[in-house]
């Protein structure tokens, strides 16, 4: 029996240049593809970070508005509080009045 040798994997003249073509294209095309991508991760993430700025001061805008409200409703208090002694006041003179 002959004995087989081994031979690895090696390239010769059968090989079609049109197939070595199709795979730098291919693998040109995919790395194009994963730019492209990278660039709209990029992109996103700049996105991303100013809508979370934007949220960060509404939150503080929100804030601020809720302490005027409450600010406002201790001071409307203390309107209907003087309008109301103003009213008693009215009261007495008008029933002293002939």
């Amino acid at each position: 029996m002959a004995e087989k040798t081994t031979q690895g994997w090696h390239l010769d003249k059968r090989v079609p240049l049109a197939l070595i073509f199709a795979i730098v294209v291919q693998t040109g095309t995919a790395l194009w593809y994963v730019k492209g991508l990278d660039a709209r991760i990029e992109a996103n993430s700049t996105a991303i970070g100013t809508e979370t700025d934007s949220r960060r001061s509404l939150s503080s805008r929100i804030e601020r508005a809720e302490q005027n409200a409450n600010g406002q409703a201790v001071a409307l208090g203390r309107i209907q509080v003087s309008i109301e002694g103003i009213q008693n006041s009215l009261d007495q003179i008008d029933r002293k009045l002939p």
